[in-house]
């Protein structure tokens, strides 16, 4: 096996290697966001170890995130009308290629805008809210960007 060549991992499994890392990566990516491969898989390409891992295992928490492609969420106003009038469902967001569920290590990969405004040509997905980072329980607390004082005690002032 040549240096210069991308060891490619499936499900922790060595599998073979490639020449060209990044085309490749971004071929499997299209191919799932087309359909062409099940929305379950994740891709991810680590350049420090010049490793590619596929993962399409049971039991990875993943969220969902809009894609962006040029700098513009593929996510338009009217799909979000569409969405609130009962139009279309969520699901065919996902099976249309714009939304995608990421796993951890896919985020690796990934620059999220928090807001739209934020957007930059540099990233790759937008949260579909800014409150899903926090996480369902964090979410649920009231005021979580209060700080409670931690320095001083209940009921001193």
């Amino acid at each position: 096996m040549s240096l210069n060549k991308t060891r490619i991992f499936l499900n922790g499994e060595l599998i073979g290697t490639h020449d060209k890392p990044k085309e490749l990566v971004a071929d499997l990516r299209n191919k799932r966001r087309q359909g062409e491969l099940k929305k379950q898989v994740n891709i991810i390409f680590y350049e420090d170890t010049n490793e590619i891992y596929i993962n399409s295992d049971q039991g990875r928490a993943r969220r969902p995130a809009i894609i962006v492609e040029k700098g513009a969420p593929l996510i338009t106003k009217e799909y979000i009308e569409r969405l609130n009038k009962g139009e279309i469902a969520f699901e065919a967001l996902v099976n249309e290629g714009l939304i995608e569920y990421l796993d951890a290590e896919e985020e690796e990969n990934a620059f999220i805008a928090i807001d739209e405004k934020d957007i930059t040509p540099k990233h790759t997905h937008l949260e579909i809210d800014s409150a899903l980072i926090l996480g369902i329980c964090t979410g649920m607390v009231p005021f979580p960007e209060h700080n409670a004082s931690p320095g001083t005690r209940w009921g001193q002032a």
